[in-house]
């Protein structure tokens, strides 16, 4: 996120806080779980709101047979991961959320990623090899599972002023 920032030539400060509580309502649908997320960290940085600043924040998740998939806390969950991943499409939501001093704006992006057919052996290869695994949810580094994809579509969604989701597609084959 830093390096989008960099690169419209915006003058910014990370600020990061400690863990915040990421418990949701189990009644919140997938994006609607990375919006609500992203609203609730932009909640915890009213200090440092005033009439010259925008506070950005984000979440992430995994969407996977209808339920949030999360970071893996160790090797043997990290392979039931890519194993129930393995030949299956999942989505990747992120909700961000824009903060002033008068109001805010939440949209969310949408990637389905669709992976292809994995061996056990190409499985236990990529997580022994990978210097891209965590194993810790407290760990700020993305869990990548790069090397498995086969496809992935993009679609930024976002509410009109009328609560209407809007849809820009883009798509890109062999990630």
């Amino acid at each position: 996120r830093k390096q989008l920032l960099k690169g419209i030539d915006v003058n910014f400060e990370v600020i990061t806080k400690p863990e915040i509580d990421e418990l949701v309502s189990e009644n919140i649908y997938a994006q609607d779980i990375a919006m609500f997320l992203a609203e609730h960290k932009a909640k915890s940085y009213n200090e440092f709101l005033n009439p010259l600043t925008i506070v950005i924040t984000a979440d992430t998740i995994v969407w996977f047979n209808n339920k949030v998939l999360n970071k893996p806390l160790n090797k043997d969950e990290a392979i039931r991961m890519l194993t129930e991943l393995s030949g299956n499409m999942h989505i990747v939501y992120t909700g961000v959320c824009l903060t002033t001093l008068n109001r805010y704006k939440t949209f969310f992006s949408e990637t389905k990623v669709w992976f292809r057919n994995l061996s056990e052996a190409e499985i236990i290869y990529y997580i022994e090899k990978s210097e891209q695994c965590v194993y810790s949810q407290s760990d700020q580094k993305n869990f990548r599972f790069a090397v498995a994809l086969s496809r992935a579509q993009k679609n930024k969604i976002d509410k009109n002023k009328h609560g209407e989701h809007c849809e820009n597609k883009e798509r890109s084959n062999r990630v």
